[in-house]
C-alpha cells in the first residue's frame, strides 16, 4: 500500500541519475566559469561610481557625479549594492569582485537545487531542473550587477517557505504542512529582515510580497474550489499573512520611503524608454525564432515552451489523479502544495512580460517536480528493461542540455571574454576601449564628454567628476537628450538640426567616438562614430587608436584642455600640432612607434606586416596586404590605403574584398565619381548575398544627390569589414 512504501524509494538511484548529476556539473561548471571571467558587464562600472559617491556622501545625492545631461540625482534603489560592490573591491580589489560574484552565483544555484530537491524527493531531478536554471538564466547570472540580489532574495523566500520535504512533514498526521509555531515565526521575521534589505538592494524587490501573494492567493482559491491540493493550516496560512504584511511595510525602510514602489506608475513621457535596453525588458515572442546575439537564446526559447506545455499538463495530470482518491488519502499522495501552483503561474506571466525575468523558470520547475512527485513518475522503474531505457532516456536528455546549452543556449554569448591568454585580467580592457580612456585620465581633460551608451559606465568610473558623461547605464536623463544622442549616433541623418550644432547646443566639449566600419551582427547593431568629426571645421583630432577617436572643441573654453593635450604629446614626443589638424597620424607612426603601439593605433607586429606586404606578390592572394590595408582604412590613413587596393583591384579583379575597401576607401575622399566607377566593377563580382558590397554600391550610387551634410552622414556609417 501506498501508506507503508519506503520514502526513499522516490529517490532516483544514483546509477539511474548519473547522467542528469554530470550534465549539471557541465553547464553549471560553464556558468561560473563565465561567471568569473574578467569583470564584463558595463553597468558594474556605474555602481562602483556610485558606491563611491555613496561611501563618501550617503545614499541622498544631490546631482550625479558622473553624468552632466542627468535630469536629476539618481535613484538610490540599488544604493546598498553599489556600496557593497565598491567595498568589496577597496578591500579586495577587481579580483576579489570576481571571486565574490562567482560565490554569490553558486549560493543561488545550490538553493535552487535544494528547493528542487525538497519538492520532487529526487537528486536526479534536481540535478537536471538546476541544470535547465542555470541553461535559462546564466545569461543575468553571468553579469555582476544588483539583480544578483533579487535572484537570491527570491529563491531564498520560496526555499524557505515552500520547499519543504514533503516526506518530513508526516509526522504530523493532522496537518502535513504544518510548521511550528516557533519556526514559523522565526520565517516571518527572516522574511522581514530579507526584504528591508533587498528594498535598499534592487529595485525588483516587490518579486517578494509578489510570491507571497500569489501563494496565499493560490491557497485561497484551493479552499474556494475544493482543488484537491495538499490542505494548508491555518497556522501556515498566518505565517503567510504576516511575512507578506510586515514584510511590505519592511520594504519601506529605504532612503525614498514608498517612492519605488510607485515607480513605474510616477515615470512619465520624459523617462526614456527601458525597451531600448535590449537583453534587459524585451519580451519573448512564443511565435518568433530568436536572433542568436539576443536574449532569450534559442535553447531558452525552447524551455520557455516546454515550461508553458509540461506545467499546466502535469497539474491537471496530478488533480485527476487525487480526485480519484479518497480525501483523507490525498496528503498521504504526496498533493501538491497550491502555493506552487500560484508562484508557478506568476513566473510564467513574469517570463512572457520581458527576458530579464526568464531565470524564474525555476520556480515553474519547482511546481513540476512536486507534479511529477505526485503521480509517482519519479519512482525507478522496478523491471531491468524498463529501468535501461530510462537511463538511456536520461542520458540523451543530459547530453541534449548540455550540447544545446554550449550551441544554441547562452554559452557562446556569455563567453566572450574567456581567454585562457587574458583569463587573469581584472577586466576586459579592450571591450571598454581602454587605451583611449588612459588618455583622458593621463591627460587630464576636463568638461562635458559625448559618448555612447555602452561606453559611459566605464568612462565616469575612471574619470568623473573631472570630465563628465553624457549617457550612462542608469538611463537618468531627459526623452530629448536620448533622441539628441540617436541623432549624433546617425551624424544628423534625418535631423533638421545640423550635426555640429546638436553638439554645441549639449555643450560638448570633448567627443569620444568608438567602433569600427564593420557589419553589424543581427540584433547588435554597431555604432560607429570615429570618423564623424573627420576633417570637421572647430574640432581638433587628439587620439586615434583602432577602434576609438578624440576629437577636442576648438574654442575659448577648450584653451586649457588644448595646453594639456600638447603638453602630453611633447613629454611622449609624439607629432601634434594643434592649427594642422591635431594629431598626426602618420607621423606618430614613424616618428613614435612604440607609443602608437602600446595606445592601440597600431598592433605589436606592424613593422612585420609592413615587411611582408612589402615583398608579396601582388597578383596572388596576401594576408599582410590586405591585412595593411585595412589597417591603414580603419585609423584613417585613406591614401594609404587607396595605394595598396588600385593595385590589388588592378592585378587581382576578382579579388571583393580590396573591391569594396577601395569604394568605402573613396567614399571617405569624397571622391564619388571615382567610387561609382568602382562601385560599378564590384557589382559585377560581389555575391548577390554580400550586403556590405550591395550598401556600398547603392550608396555610392545616390550620394551625388544628397546635400553636404547628407553625404558626411551616410559615408560615416557605411561598413567596411565582417567581424
Amino acid at each position: 500500500m501506498n501508506e507503508l512504501r519506503d520514502p526513499r524509494a522516490s529517490r532516483l538511484p544514483w546509477v539511474d541519475g548519473a547522467p542528469f548529476h554530470i550534465a549539471a556539473v557541465a553547464v553549471v561548471g560553464l556558468t561560473l566559469v563565465a561567471v568569473g571571467q574578467p569583470l564584463f558587464t558595463e553597468v558594474t562600472w556605474w555602481h562602483l561610481s556610485m558606491g563611491r559617491a555613496y561611501a563618501a556622501m550617503g545614499p541622498w545625492l544631490d546631482v550625479d557625479p558622473t553624468s552632466f545631461t542627468a535630469a536629476g540625482p539618481p535613484s538610490p534603489a540599488a544604493w546598498l549594492s553599489s556600496l557593497s560592490l565598491y567595498g568589496i573591491h577597496q578591500i579586495v580589489g577587481f579580483q576579489g569582485l570576481r571571486i565574490a560574484h562567482a560565490i554569490v552565483v553558486l549560493m543561488i544555484l545550490l538553493l535552487a537545487w535544494s528547493s528542487l530537491h525538497r519538492t520532487s524527493g529526487s537528486r536526479a531531478f534536481a540535478s537536471f531542473g538546476v541544470g535547465l536554471f542555470a541553461s535559462i538564466s546564466a545569461y543575468r547570472l553571468f553579469q555582476l550587477r544588483p539583480d544578483l540580489v533579487s535572484i537570491f532574495a527570491a529563491v531564498l523566500v520560496v526555499w524557505l517557505f515552500f520547499a519543504r520535504d514533503v516526506d518530513a512533514t508526516k509526522s504530523n498526521p493532522q496537518d502535513a504542512d504544518a510548521d511550528g509555531e516557533s519556526k514559523a515565526m522565526c520565517k516571518v521575521i527572516a522574511a522581514n529582515f530579507l526584504m528591508a534589505v533587498w528594498a535598499n538592494s534592487h529595485a525588483g524587490f516587490l518579486l517578494g510580497p509578489m510570491i507571497l501573494a500569489a501563494a496565499l492567493v493560490a491557497i485561497g482559491f484551493a479552499r474556494v474550489f475544493n482543488t484537491p491540493h495538499r490542505a494548508s493550516s491555518p497556522a501556515r496560512v498566518q505565517a503567510l499573512v504576516l511575512a507578506l504584511g510586515f514584510g511590505l511595510a519592511a520594504t519601506l525602510l529605504n532612503p525614498e520611503g514608498p517612492v519605488p514602489h510607485l515607480l513605474y506608475f510616477s515615470a512619465g513621457d520624459e523617462t526614456p524608454s527601458l525597451a531600448l535596453v535590449a537583453d534587459e525588458w524585451r519580451r519573448i515572442d512564443l511565435l518568433q525564432v530568436p536572433d542568436p546575439n539576443l536574449p532569450p537564446s534559442l535553447l531558452s526559447w525552447v524551455l520557455v515552451w516546454c515550461l508553458l506545455i509540461f506545467a499546466p499538463l502535469l497539474v491537471a495530470l496530478s488533480w485527476r489523479k487525487l480526485r480519484s482518491r479518497p480525501a483523507e488519502l490525498r496528503n498521504a499522495e504526496n498533493g501538491v502544495d497550491p502555493s506552487l501552483i500560484g508562484i508557478a503561474v506568476l513566473s510564467l506571466i513574469a517570463m512572457l512580460a520581458a527576458v530579464r525575468f526568464i531565470w524564474m523558470g525555476l520556480f515553474v520547475l519547482v511546481a513540476i517536480g512536486a507534479c511529477a512527485r505526485s503521480l509517482g513518475w519519479l519512482e525507478p522503474a522496478q523491471r531491468p528493461t524498463w529501468r535501461m531505457t530510462a537511463v538511456a532516456v536520461f542520458a540523451a536528455a543530459a547530453i541534449a542540455m548540455v550540447y544545446g546549452f554550449a550551441n544554441y543556449g547562452a554559452w557562446p554569448m556569455i563567453s566572450k571574454g574567456v581567454h585562457q591568454s587574458t583569463y587573469a585580467r581584472p577586466y576586459t580592457a579592450t571591450k571598454n576601449n581602454a587605451h583611449a580612456v588612459w588618455f583622458l585620465r593621463d591627460t587630464a581633460l576636463e568638461g562635458n564628454l559625448y559618448n555612447t551608451y555602452a561606453s559611459g559606465n566605464f568612462l565616469g568610473y575612471w574619470l568623473a567628476p573631472r570630465l563628465r558623461t553624457f549617457v550612462n547605464g542608469s538611463l537618468n536623463i531627459p526623452k530629448e537628450t536620448m533622441d539628441v544622442g540617436f541623432a549624433i549616433e546617425r551624424r544628423g541623418w534625418e535631423s533638421d538640426e545640423r550635426f555640429e550644432d546638436m553638439l554645441d547646443r549639449k555643450e560638448i566639449d570633448v567627443f569620444f567616438a568608438t567602433g569600427t566600419p564593420r557589419l553589424s551582427l543581427p540584433g547588435r547593431p554597431v555604432i560607429n562614430l570615429t570618423t564623424h568629426l573627420e576633417r570637421t571645421p572647430g574640432w581638433t583630432l587628439v587620439f586615434r587608436s583602432l577602434s576609438s577617436a578624440i576629437y577636442l572643441r576648438a574654442n575659448d573654453r577648450n584653451l586649457k584642455n588644448l595646453a594639456r593635450v600638447a603638453s602630453y604629446y611633447a613629454q611622449m614626443r609624439v607629432p601634434f600640432d594643434a592649427n594642422s589638424g591635431g594629431l598626426q597620424v602618420e607621423q606618430a607612426l614613424l616618428e613614435a612607434p612604440q607609443w602608437a603601439i602600446a595606445h592601440g593605433l597600431i598592433p605589436a607586429d606592424f613593422e612585420r606586416l609592413k615587411s611582408a606586404a612589402r615583398v608579396a606578390k601582388p597578383t596572388s592572394p596576401s594576408t599582410s596586404l590586405e591585412r595593411l590595408a585595412g589597417l591603414y582604412a580603419t585609423i584613417g590613413l585613406y591614401q594609404r590605403a587607396l595605394e595598396i587596393d588600385r593595385q590589388t583591384v588592378r592585378l587581382r579583379p576578382m579579388d571583393v574584398e580590396s573591391s569594396r575597401r577601395l569604394v568605402w576607401t573613396l567614399l571617405h575622399l569624397g571622391r564619388f565619381d571615382e567610387a561609382r566607377v568602382e562601385a560599378g566593377h564590384l557589382s559585377r563580382i560581389a555575391p548577390t548575398d554580400d550586403p556590405i558590397s550591395s550598401m556600398l554600391i547603392t550608396s555610392a550610387g545616390h550620394v551625388m544627390t544628397l546635400r553636404e551634410d547628407q553625404q558626411r552622414a551616410l559615408v560615416a556609417v557605411l561598413p567596411m569589414m565582417t567581424r
